[in-house]
């Protein structure tokens, strides 16, 4: 109502997660992956999806078809915390992917 029509497939997500909540610096808008990362930051994921690992999690930084471009730029050579940070990760997150030390999937 203070900020005009929803568009098709955002939702209205809550800052302070109370449902009941309608003020209007408490809402703001977002998909469905939105939400989903919005629930896992803050502990409010089923512990089903807890358990989901690789691509299909909902806070995934580095998507199974970027896997192979990560891996070779940096088997090139390039700066590893420039990777790092691109992709938003640490550098041992970068390290456990590309050397395949991490779960993909």
């Amino acid at each position: 109502m203070t900020r005009g029509e929803i568009e098709d497939g955002v939702g209205i997500l809550h800052r302070c997660d109370n449902p009941t909540c309608v003020r209007p610096t408490h809402l703001f808008a977002g998909d469905q992956r939105a939400n989903m990362q919005d629930a896992a930051q803050k502990g409010r994921l089923p512990p089903k999806l807890r358990r989901i690992k690789g691509n299909t999690h909902p806070l995934t930084k580095v998507r199974e078809e970027d896997l192979e471009t990560l891996r070779a730029r940096y088997a090139a050579g390039e700066k590893r915390k420039d990777l790092a940070a691109e992709y938003g990760i640490t550098y041992g997150n970068l390290w456990a992917i590309c050397t395949k030390k991490a779960r993909t999937s």
